[in-house]
């Protein structure tokens, strides 16, 4: 029995030595594995930090478009309205030439009773005035540039005239 009893704590310290050298194996790997993990998450943070950096590089370029076109929104409202005023004054001002051209016409010199070169000499001015004032009348479905010759073919004309103002509209960033 004395042999069991040797045995006994002989192979409880083999059994003791086995599993710290087994732990000291463990404890290596852990320690490696931990060490791997480390350096994985060092990769995530740095793709982390990065991909947030370019996400407010892209942040602040959304928030300059949005800028761009809010401004080209405004921009747009206040050449519409420009061109409501500017068509307004067109037919005002061609009314009052023709108001004038319809006066003067009435008004005759003393007539001229063998040559009538005067009346004749007048109705070509009148009709020269005419011409000009037909010239110079503007219509946004015929005088556009070429870029937006084609855009304008498909749009309807518009429906009423604009109302007659005397002030033009005001630019919508409050300055001129």
């Amino acid at each position: 029995m004395k042999q069991i009893l040797i045995l006994l704590p002989a192979a409880a310290v083999l059994a003791f030595a086995c599993a710290a050298w087994a732990d000291a194996a463990s404890e290596a790997q852990l320690k490696d594995e931990l060490a791997k993990t480390q350096a994985e998450l060092a990769r995530y943070k740095d793709g982390f930090e990065r991909a947030n950096a370019a996400l407010g590089q892209v942040n602040t370029q959304v928030a300059e478009l949005n800028a761009e076109r809010q401004k080209a929104a405004a921009d747009k409202t206040y050449a519409g309205k420009q061109l409501e005023y500017c068509q307004a004054k067109n037919v005002y001002l061609i009314g009052v030439g023709e108001q004038i051209l319809t006066e003067a016409s009435k008004k005759r010199p003393i007539p001229d009773p063998f040559t009538q070169l005067m009346r004749v000499k007048l109705e070509n001015q009148q009709q020269e005035y005419e011409d000009k004032i037909r010239a110079g009348r503007f219509d946004p479905r015929l005088d556009r540039p070429a870029a937006d010759a084609a855009p304008a073919a498909a749009a309807a004309p518009p429906a009423a005239p604009p109302a007659k103002t005397d002030q033009p509209p005001a630019k919508p960033d409050g300055g001129s």
